[in-house]
């Protein structure tokens, strides 16, 4: 960052409200706020500290969204985590401490930043594109931290101004928090920029979200509230103009999605950077190992040896067994029944440069393949059901899989509907979506009943972290979003 900006918390007062942070907490560095905010650059250094810090190391989207989301699902091998998370995977203890410091206080500081920016915006001077831009970006910033939060804790507050000093916070409902993602998610994208006008622009940081990724996310928000005919039309726009949103494409090799960096990938239609350092990836070090097995018979590869601790997130056999030999994305997984008859190792995440414990690798927040997979399922599922469309869609997919197409004749609806189940599985196996689909298409509780020694007869508060106990000492307008969790 070329500078840095000082932000005291007594101006962003629902930061402490929300997530008792300290008074004397710095947000930004050591300027002033009474001193910043006076050029389009402060503008977008506001909205840079915003993005800068989405995968800080072990915080946010360096790891958790594959703990999350991954490690808790039927596909994921990971019994014996790191005790930080290993409640995550074993569906039993209520209250994970990371959910404190690495998620819910995390997320919303990275909310008080947007909020902060775009409050300020209209008192900066500026080209009235570069405001539409800018504007556009912070919203559909805002608009993605809050789809995670709704989905990972739902009953949430809704902040949206830095000026909102109110000490009681009420927490909205999930249908609240996702009208409101839905609007800002449509209404954003005038004025923001297409892949190829953002990198003419000579902005170096492909972190910047885009038209296209708020329309891509504005169909995942459609998706998982299983609003199919809008998810269908939200899909087809992308699909269909590419004019308006830009150009994208399935790579034709599975793993260069998660090797090949910035504008370059064609497939990505929003990427979180790493460097390896300030931004990072925690999934290499916290990745099983199979070569490190007692008679492991699989070659070694030294890159990832600049990982110096110990993991256990794989997936299981049963899971690697659903992959035709000929599936190309099963080179991302290696399996050696005679060391290891449980566990089957993950290496669709490169050994990038590492100082150790932190990755270099990308995280794909949203990948083209996953537009052509919400458009299959929003048209099997939709009002009017469409099979042959579905298929047709579905198979963009697996034409670069390199598998058997689908056949129209093979497949009742509902057939077809378990099979894309699978598929989403074999494509996006952790990538930050397992749970949520596994909710949608109905197969995590009982899961979690065969997995958890204290499910209960509430195995369902699972679908949602526990509220932290410093968010609802600091607010208590808030109360926990279970009465099972303790």
């Amino acid at each position: 960052m070329k500078k840095s900006i000082y932000i005291t918390l007594i101006a962003i007062v629902q930061m402490f409200i929300l997530a008792g942070c300290d008074l004397d907490e710095t947000i930004y560095g050591t300027i002033s706020d009474d001193t910043f905010w006076k050029s389009e650059n402060d503008i977008r250094e506001g909205l840079n500290s915003a993005y800068g810090g989405l995968n800080e190391s072990y915080k946010g989207f360096s790891l958790w969204q594959y703990i999350v989301e991954d490690a808790c699902t039927d596909y994921s091998a990971a019994r014996n985590c790191n005790p930080e998370f290993i409640n995550y995977s074993n569906w039993s203890g209520t209250y994970p401490a990371a959910v404190d410091w690495g998620i819910y206080k995390f997320f919303w500081n990275q909310i008080s930043y947007i909020n902060k920016t775009l409050d300020k915006m209209p008192e900066v001077e500026m080209s009235g594109e570069s405001r539409a831009r800018y504007m556009g970006e912070g919203r559909a910033l805002r608009a993605f931290l809050y789809f995670t939060l709704v989905q990972w804790f739902k009953d949430i507050p809704l902040i949206t101004s830095s000026a909102d000093d109110r000490y009681l916070i009420p927490q909205e409902s999930p249908e609240t928090i996702y009208a409101f993602i839905e609007k800002e998610l449509s209404e954003c994208q005038e004025g923001m920029l297409t892949k190829d006008e953002l990198q003419a622009s000579g902005e170096a940081g492909y972190v910047h979200l885009t038209k296209a990724a708020a329309q891509g996310l504005l169909a995942r928000t459609y998706l998982v509230q299983k609003k199919y005919d809008e998810c269908r039309e939200a899909c087809a726009r992308l699909i269909e103009n590419p004019e308006v949103y830009g150009t994208y494409e399935l790579l034709s090799d599975y793993k260069d999605v998660f090797k090949i960096k910035g504008f370059a990938n064609k497939e990505c239609l929003w990427s979180l950077p790493a460097d390896g350092v300030s931004n990072v990836s925690l999934f290499q070090v916290n990745m099983y190992k199979l070569w490190d097995a007692e008679g492991s018979t699989v070659v070694r590869d030294k890159s990832y040896d600049v990982y110096q601790g110990w993991g256990d997130l794989s997936v299981t056999v049963n899971f690697y067994n659903t992959f035709a030999d000929n599936d190309i994305r099963k080179k991302c997984l290696q399996y050696d029944p005679l060391c290891e008859a449980e566990k089957v190792m993950i290496t669709k995440y490169p050994a990038e440069t590492s100082n150790g414990e932190n990755s270099s690798t990308d995280f794909p927040v949203l990948r083209w393949a996953d537009i052509w997979m919400m458009y299959a399922e929003s048209l099997l599922l939709g009002s009017t059901s469409d099979l042959p469309e579905a298929i047709i869609a579905a198979n963009k997919v697996r034409h670069r899989a390199q598998v058997s197409l689908y056949e129209t004749e093979d497949f009742t609806i509902d057939g077809f509907r378990r099979e894309l189940y699978n598929e989403r599985r074999r494509e996006f196996f952790y990538e930050g979506c397992g749970k949520r689909d596994m909710i949608r298409f109905g197969t995590l509780i009982d899961h979690i009943k065969s997995i958890s020694k204290d499910a209960g007869t509430s195995p369902e508060r699972y679908y949602y972290l526990p509220l932290p106990s410093s968010a609802l000492a600091a607010n208590p307008a808030m109360k926990q979003n279970s009465p099972d969790y303790k």
